[in-house]
């Protein structure tokens, strides 16, 4: 809500539907250089190297939920940086070890 209202005060002419279009999500994965993605595009990427992971690693299918998504692309981005680390929180049995 935050984004939106400060967006529309200071960017009246652009189209904030298509701006600030949702689920806003970045990756290098695909581009090669950190660019937005579409949900649909990222999900296809991660499919085709979570295929190769089962094979080579355990035998069961993780289910990628749109949460799963956004959570992927933020470790991601947290252990690119120098000295970059992560506290994953939440309730037993929620796929944080998976992460």
């Amino acid at each position: 809500k935050a984004i939106d209202d400060t967006a529309a005060r200071h960017f009246s002419n652009v189209n904030l539907n298509v701006a600030l279009k949702r689920p806003i999500l970045f990756s290098d994965w695909r581009a090669g250089h950190y660019a937005s993605i579409e949900e649909d595009e990222l999900r296809q990427y991660i499919h085709e190297r979570l295929k190769i992971y089962y094979e080579e690693e355990v035998g069961i299918q993780l289910v990628l939920f749109n949460q799963v998504l956004d959570q992927v692309l933020r470790i991601d981005r947290v252990f690119r940086q120098p000295q970059g680390h992560l506290l994953l929180i939440g309730l037993s049995g929620t796929g944080k070890a998976t992460l």
